[in-house]
C-alpha cells in the first residue's frame, strides 16, 4: 500500500447529545476521538478537523471554513492542510483517508481498506467502504489525493454540501465492512451500545 494521510472529521454541534462533546464520550478509557485517531495510525500525518482538543496521539488541527458548513467544507479544510504539509516536505501521500471522528471500532474498516489498495490493478479514483446493508460509507474511504482535489475543486461551494455528492461519476472500488466498524455513534444510545459491545466482548 503506497502511503497516505488521514483527515478525521470532529466537527457537527452535537445536536442529539444535548450539547455534550461526543467525541469526548470514552469507551473502555478511550475516547471516540482517540479511537478514529489510532485508526488512522498508519497515516504519514493525521488533520483533523474541528475545534482542538486534548488527544492521545499528536495531530495537526484545522477548521472547516465556514464554521459549521458541514462534512465537505471539513474535508476541503483537511485537504488544504494536508496538501499545506506535504509543500513543506516536498512529496504528497497519493492516498487520502476520510474518517468520522464518532465511529468507534472503525480500526478494521481501514485495515480492509488499506488492504483493497494494494491489490488494486486498475485506475481507481476511491476505495469506499459499504456496510452490510449495501449503503455506502462515504465518512469510511480511501480517496486518491489528485481525484480529491479535482472533485473540491468542482464544486461552486464547500458548506452545506453532501458527502455523497462527492462519488458522482468516479471509478469508486466499494468494499464490504462488517457493522461494527460502519457503527457511529450520533446519539446517546449509540455510545451505550459501543460501551456494551466491548464489555461483551472482553467477559
Amino acid at each position: 500500500m503506497d502511503e497516505f494521510a488521514a483527515i478525521v472529521l470532529a466537527g457537527g454541534n452535537a445536536r442529539r447529545m444535548a450539547g455534550v462533546d461526543k467525541l469526548a464520550a470514552e469507551i473502555a478509557g478511550i475516547s471516540l476521538l482517540d479511537r478514529a485517531i489510532e485508526a488512522a495510525a498508519l497515516a504519514r500525518a493525521t488533520v483533523v478537523v474541528g475545534l482542538q482538543r486534548e488527544t492521545v496521539r499528536q495531530v495537526r488541527w484545522t477548521r472547516e471554513d465556514p464554521p459549521g458548513g458541514g462534512p465537505v467544507a471539513g474535508i476541503a479544510a483537511g485537504l488544504a492542510a494536508i496538501e499545506a504539509g506535504a509543500s513543506a516536505t516536498g512529496s504528497s501521500p497519493p492516498w487520502v483517508l476520510l474518517l468520522a471522528g464518532d465511529m468507534p471500532f472503525a480500526g478494521a474498516g481501514v485495515e480492509q481498506l488499506l488492504a483493497a489498495a494494494s491489490r488494486l490493478a486498475d485506475p481507481i479514483d476511491l476505495i469506499m467502504g459499504v456496510d452490510v446493508a449495501g449503503i455506502d460509507q462515504p465518512l469510511l474511504a480511501l480517496w486518491r489525493l489528485s481525484t480529491l482535489r479535482i472533485v473540491i475543486d468542482g464544486l461552486a461551494t464547500v458548506a452545506n454540501q453532501s458527502v455523497r455528492r462527492l462519488v458522482t461519476d468516479l471509478q469508486v472500488e466499494r468494499v464490504v465492512i462488517d457493522d461494527r466498524s460502519t457503527l457511529d455513534c450520533d446519539e446517546p444510545a449509540d455510545i451505550e451500545t459501543a460501551r456494551e459491545l466491548l464489555a461483551h466482548e472482553s467477559g
